[in-house]
């Protein structure tokens, strides 16, 4: 039987997750595009035997196969990734310890949707029909549920960010230098841009790509990682932050997400960055329960 059927056969009646730094790294990698490394360090955790109590691997096992399988080379290599993957994320839907996990990575996979989507559009215009009818299944039946039917959660979010685009202040109202007013408007230019994957530019753009392109318009270069953009910042305490700053984000062993603060009333701290679910937005960072969780402290680069 395949290693990734094999590995959910043995979790359906299974409680718990394993929490630890290792399954932290394959969200943060996994996060940051570093696919070929994902899926090897899943493989070897589904190796493992500490890890028989944790659907995680194999769902990030399948998740990173479905990015490499759009190479031509990987796909030659990997012949049976693309059925393995879609009858793991398929059979996650059929146990409550499933169901949860698909819940706790929900925006993950919102963005593996439009990927898929996208992919699938492209297998069309190609005239590959098989792969094309198996992808194309695939998003109807896992996106079919509540959890993952996200129409209702995105307008959600747009109406969020209009509102707060529409409560923060006119740029030439802000008591600021005038790098930081170049800054706010230059980031809330991009609003509404999409995300991809190490996008620098306003065709699309990752986290730390967005910071630095924005960064950019006052003649600052930055580093091309969040986690390298914490390294040179000034460290600042919440109180005394201003907008341009960047916040940081972190999740496991390092800095995984970078966003640029835009906003601060009444103690509430409003940030705008590249979401891997809807692109550019704007969030308020302590009415977040996933961000404020999170935080892991602001810099400045001014």
């Amino acid at each position: 039987m395949r290693k990734l059927l094999f590995a959910l056969f043995l979790l359906l009646t299974s409680f718990g997750y394993a929490q630890d730094i290792q399954l932290d790294k394959l969200e943060m990698y996994y996060d940051q595009g570093h696919y070929k490394m994902v899926n090897r360090r899943a493989e070897r955790l589904m190796d493992n035997p500490e890890y028989d109590n944790s659907l995680v691997p194999g769902y990030y096992a399948a998740v990173s196969s479905l990015a490499l399988y759009q190479d031509k080379k990987w796909k030659k290599r990997h012949t049976e990734a693309l059925d393995n993957a879609f009858t793991y994320l398929l059979a996650l839907k059929n146990s409550d310890k499933g169901i949860d996990l698909i819940e706790r990575h929900i925006y993950e996979l919102r963005s593996l949707q439009r990927d898929l989507t996208d992919w699938a559009n492209d297998l069309k215009l190609q005239k590959e029909e098989s792969t094309f009818q198996k992808v194309n299944l695939f998003l109807e039946k896992f996106y079919s549920t509540a959890q993952l039917n996200n129409q209702a959660v995105e307008e959600k979010l747009e109406e969020t960010n209009s509102q707060l685009k529409d409560s923060l202040q006119p740029v030439e109202e802000i008591d600021a230098s005038v790098q930081q007013k170049i800054i706010v408007e230059a980031a809330r230019e991009q609003l509404g841009v999409p995300y991809a994957w190490a996008g620098t530019t306003p065709k699309g753009f990752d986290c730390s790509g967005y910071t630095s392109y924005v960064y950019k318009q006052v003649n600052i270069d930055l580093p091309r990682r969040a986690e390298d953009q914490h390294a040179i910042a000034k460290k600042i305490k919440a109180k005394n932050v201003e907008i341009g700053d960047l916040v940081f984000f972190k999740k496991g062993s390092g800095i995984n997400h970078v966003g640029i603060v835009i906003s601060k009333n009444n103690g509430s701290i409003q940030m705008i960055h590249s979401s891997s679910s809807i692109g550019i937005s704007i969030v308020d960072i302590y009415a977040s329960k996933y961000w404020e969780q999170r935080l892991h402290s602001f810099g400045r680069m001014l």
